[in-house]
């Protein structure tokens, strides 16, 4: 080893110690344990995003249509999903509509028939 390389060794060892040490004096307990609260709630707040962005491709998916890749994720090959079916009461309100449907033209045949 030569000369510069010790003596640039031993001022980055210095210059981290003298960092840690002003760290030290300048914040207290309470500082270090607000930071510490603040990394725990940006990694809920994290993970709370991806929980709803999985809700939210869950939704979507089940409405045929393709999800939202998440972050830092390669889009998802496009699936052919088959839109979801219709409910008992869609269906019966669809079939009211066809009956009544029939029925006023029937009765509209009648009365240009007659």
């Amino acid at each position: 080893m030569d000369e510069t390389s010790v003596k640039a060794g031993r001022w980055e060892f210095l210059i981290a110690r003298m960092t840690a040490a002003w760290r030290s004096l300048t914040t207290t307990r309470y500082t270090r344990h607000l930071e510490a609260v603040v990394d725990a709630q940006r990694d809920r707040i994290e993970r709370l995003e991806l929980d709803n962005r999985a809700l939210m491709n869950s939704m979507l998916e089940r409405a045929g249509f393709s999800g939202i890749p998440l972050h830092g994720s390669e889009p998802r090959p496009q699936l052919n999903f088959r839109p979801r079916g219709h409910s008992w009461p869609q269906i019966a309100a669809m079939r009211e509509r066809q009956i009544a449907s029939d029925m006023a033209r029937k009765a509209k045949e009648r009365e240009d028939a007659g």
